[in-house]
């Protein structure tokens, strides 16, 4: 069973979100509730830069509930039809694991024809 809900809101050039998300494990399963909100601001019509964090826990039964917490920084360039778009994410507890970080950094380079 899922549930789910979230709110945007728009304002000239800039966006804010907001979500909220529950799955219950069946037959005893581990359940997880997370929430989010981002908030993106398009600088002008080529370039856009954007932040968002999401807190995600598992509860598990007989067993203390786990978290993790996931940061991301977005940057979007575009010009005509090429874009450049890097993204940077940073994770604490990953895989629910206690004192486990994780980073990434994403270029992506596209043309379209």
């Amino acid at each position: 069973q899922s549930l789910t809900g979230q709110a945007v809101i728009t304002m000239g050039a800039i966006s804010a979100g907001y979500g909220e998300w529950d799955v219950d494990g069946a037959d005893g399963a581990a359940d997880y509730s997370a929430n989010g909100f981002s908030i993106a601001f398009n600088v002008n019509d080529s370039l856009s830069v954007s932040y968002g964090q999401m807190d995600d826990t598992k509860s598990a039964t007989g067993s203390a509930d786990a978290g993790a917490s996931i940061t991301a920084y977005n940057i979007a360039y575009t010009m005509g039809s090429m874009a450049v778009k890097i993204k940077q994410t940073d994770t604490d507890n990953a895989n629910f694991t206690t004192a486990k970080t994780a980073e990434r950094t994403e270029l992506a380079i596209s043309f379209s024809f």
